[in-house]
């Protein structure tokens, strides 16, 4: 006998079961923590203009390697996990192309100008945290890759649902 306010386990009223969705709701919430990382690691050594203006070079630094070794382990941990279907169909390969695409361009941008602008960036700093930088692209194309992957499969089977019908 139930509780009256229980209901019995099983698919939602959306119809996937409650632990596929937690799973894909916690592969989300990752997925913001590692592009918004990536973003601040990025961020934080970007080019001297108004909005980076009063951020010290030092503080830069700070705040970057941390960021970039979040967003590294995440990625990683990302680009082995399973990938919720819905993801792919859901935009999450177009947000993971947007700031991987943003991070890459200021890293050209830090890499052609080095030290040598108006943030007052140390080469020895920069040493540390670029390479982080640079090298959670590597998961992240990776990811990118596999969602194409899910995003094909899924279609080539609906296309096959379609045909049967």
């Amino acid at each position: 006998m139930q509780a009256s306010g229980s209901r019995p386990p099983g698919p939602s009223k959306a119809g996937a079961p409650w632990p596929r969705r937690l799973g894909s709701v916690c592969w989300w919430v990752l997925l913001v923590v590692a592009l918004s990382a990536q973003l601040v690691g990025g961020a934080m050594l970007g080019p001297p203009g108004r909005k980076n203006r009063y951020i010290d070079a030092e503080l830069a630094v700070a705040v970057a390697q941390p960021a970039a070794l979040v967003a590294l382990g995440v990625l990683v941990a990302l680009a082995v996990m399973p990938i919720p279907t819905r993801a792919a169909e859901r935009g999450a390969q177009v947000l993971t192309v947007l700031v991987a695409g943003l991070l890459l361009l200021l890293l050209i941008y830090r890499l052609w100008t080095g030290a040598a602008d108006d943030r007052g960036f140390d080469p020895e700093s920069l040493a540390g945290v670029a390479p982080l930088l640079w090298a959670g692209l590597v998961p992240a194309g990776v990811l990118i890759g596999r969602l194409e992957r899910v995003r094909r499969m899924g279609r080539r089977a609906s296309a096959g649902r379609a045909r049967q019908r």
